[in-house]
């Protein structure tokens, strides 16, 4: 294929589609829209372990009204919302001559001004605010909740039917929390390691290239959108409290209706919040 000198490196590097067929607007407006989508389901995880982690921890001090709330979701999207601009910028359509096929394309390609800007804004923006960071709040918080409810004991049922209630009910707490860290991280990683060996290894030619343009990258971004709808099956098997409050949910035929318990982390028989 040849095409202008100064969209070389950047055709040479488009890994996602032949031809583009819907204009310049959705070319920029697509990218950006997923990508806003993408950093806010993400943080949204991270805000919610540290809710959990305020409520379990510091329930005497921790107030979540609805205003609050609201302003909160506000942030999570206003924050990606300014972060991925970057999609909306560098995002553009070409038009080219496929010389080989004999064919015209029209393409929607990333035409960053230089390789180390490219990279750059993966690794400051994309890596570390939409994998990293979160990473490592699901992380902390959930190891703490989970030390918190461990050491959790009530006086006077020591050996009792009651203490193993309690017991089993804190391993399924902390099995819970381990599995949402562990498959968020699991989720998304495939798709953050072939960007970086796309974009700080050598280019991939032949087969390699095909292969990991067909498949090896929409497998690895089904992945990681995956991890946000898979959350929901992941409470409802460890915790009860979370499948009693869906099927209230159900039953009220309301989505909005105020449901008592606790929705995402199960409380040991026993003890008190």
């Amino acid at each position: 294929m040849r095409h202008k000198k100064r969209n070389h490196g950047v055709v040479r590097g488009h890994r996602y589609a032949r031809q583009w067929w819907f204009g310049g607007f959705l070319c920029k407006a697509i990218p950006y829209l997923q990508a806003v989508a993408v950093s806010a389901s993400v943080n949204t995880l991270a805000a919610v372990a540290v809710e959990r982690y305020l409520a379990i921890c510091y329930a005497h001090l921790t107030v979540v009204t609805p205003q609050r709330a609201l302003a909160i979701i506000g942030v999570l999207w206003f924050v990606p919302c300014c972060l991925q601009l970057p999609w909306a910028i560098y995002m553009s359509e070409g038009h080219f001559v496929d010389y080989a096929n004999r064919e015209k394309l029209t393409i929607c390609y990333t035409n960053f001004s230089s390789r180390s800007s490219e990279r750059g804004f993966f690794l400051g923006i994309m890596f570390l605010t939409c994998y990293l960071i979160p990473l490592c709040f699901l992380a902390l918080c959930y190891s703490l909740i989970g030390l918190r409810v461990w050491s959790r004991s009530v006086a006077g049922i020591r050996g009792s039917k009651a203490e193993r209630n309690i017991n089993r009910s804190k391993i399924r707490i902390v099995r819970m929390l381990v599995t949402v860290t562990v498959f968020f991280a699991c989720s998304w990683l495939p798709l953050y390691c072939v960007r970086m060996r796309i974009l700080f290894g050598p280019t991939l030619v032949g087969q390699a290239r095909s292969v990991t343009k067909k498949i090896i990258i929409p497998m690895a971004q089904w992945l990681g959108s995956a991890n946000s709808c898979m959350n929901p099956f992941i409470y409802c098997y460890f915790s009860e409290h979370f499948r009693r409050s869906i099927i209230a949910v159900l039953r009220s035929r309301s989505c909005c209706s105020k449901i008592s318990g606790d929705a995402l982390v199960e409380q040991p028989t026993g003890t008190t919040r």
